[in-house]
């Protein structure tokens, strides 16, 4: 149903997320000597409460995925659902990272890329979604 792009966007998106997640998981105890953490006092608090929330996306993007690959209609709807939480998480880190002036080192660039990467397909899935839905207003 969705475009191979689509699908591409949704499945490496949730990958991301869970591999994201696992590294900075597995490095926790590493985390506070970090350039942002030094910088920023209030930086690991602050990511340490995105967790929950990007799970659910990964898992909502593979949920889009797999009904994108059985043909179902819905895809979209949870399509629109994974772009609305992108853009948000995107346009939250992007905040954060300027009003801290986090966008340093080569931390910084990664980090920036991360964002530019949650807007841009944020932003693709809704466009997509929306381009593809009808929407029947009733009067």
């Amino acid at each position: 149903m969705g475009t191979k792009l689509e699908r591409f966007v949704l499945g490496a998106t949730a990958v991301g997320i869970f591999i994201f997640w696992a590294i900075f998981m597995a490095t926790l105890k590493m985390q506070p000597s970090t350039t942002f953490a030094v910088h920023e006092p209030c930086w690991l608090k602050w990511e340490l409460s995105f967790p929950i929330a990007d799970i659910i996306f990964g898992i909502m993007a593979l949920l889009a995925l797999i009904l994108h690959l059985r043909n179902r209609p819905s895809a979209f709807m949870v399509q629109a659902f994974v772009a609305g939480g992108l853009i948000f998480l995107a346009v939250m880190g992007i905040t954060f990272f300027i009003q801290n002036q986090l966008y340093i080192g080569k931390d910084g660039v990664i980090e920036a890329g991360i964002h530019a990467y949650l807007l841009i397909a944020g932003i693709f899935l809704a466009w997509s979604s929306f381009s593809k839905t009808k929407v029947e207003v009733r009067k």
